[in-house]
């Protein structure tokens, strides 16, 4: 890139009304936003320094950032770790990056606290609040923010009927074996699946009731 360059022209973005494409006689195409060309005042035959062509490649590189977020989005709920990851992946630069992750946390874009909400409601039915809070903590979740969505979302009840859920379908698995071993296999699987001895007894004392 040369001290000096000029804008030649621009053009729309097909698919992309939000983007402007701004050509230059010397350094490469960007693709930017259309209010950053308008904050900036740019115009054809305008002479463009290094340092200005360098702010419109942030601009680009930023758009584009949040262009794969958003198509991300589209597919899936993201914690803000995995953007940090998807980002990093795609060698986006760490002051773009934290740039893009701000901007989507302050539009709702991105939350944790909505991420661990939903997933509660996903999972309430089949796993122990231990093991949700867990699961959560993998995906980047600050623990008190996942405990406080189990607190809220993940009733003593519904742990429970999650419990016996599973317990029905590990009884299953082992019939034709002594009931005594059968029992305590089924109290090492639910322990391991996170459930407190307090639950497992309640599941427990439900099954002995069935199937006696």
């Amino acid at each position: 890139m040369m001290p000096k360059d000029e804008l030649s022209s621009f053009q729309p973005v097909p698919g992309h009304p939000e983007l402007i494409q701004l050509n230059f006689r010397e350094g490469e195409p960007l693709k930017v936003p259309l209010h950053v060309y308008v904050e900036l005042d740019c115009k054809v035959g305008m002479q463009i320094s290094e340092s200005f062509y360098a702010q419109l490649q942030v601009e680009a590189e930023k758009a584009q950032a949040k262009e794969r977020v958003l198509r991300s989005l589209s597919r899936r709920a993201l914690t803000v770790r995995d953007v940090t990851t998807l980002l990093r992946k795609q060698e986006v630069s760490e002051a773009v990056r934290d740039g893009v992750i701000e901007d989507f946390l302050a539009k709702g874009l991105l939350d944790d606290r909505k991420y661990a909400e939903m997933f509660v409601a996903g999972k309430a039915r089949r796993l122990s609040r231990t093991e949700i809070v867990w699961r959560l903590s993998q995906r980047g979740v600050s623990k008190d923010v996942a405990q406080e969505a189990v607190r809220d979302e993940h009733s003593q009840e519904k742990e429970f009927e999650a419990a016996f859920s599973l317990a029905k379908k590990h009884w299953k698995r082992h019939e034709g074996e002594e009931s005594s071993l059968r029992f305590r296999k089924l109290g090492a699987y639910l322990q391991r699946r996170g459930f407190s001895m307090e639950v497992i007894q309640l599941v427990f004392n439900r099954l002995s009731g069935e199937i006696s």
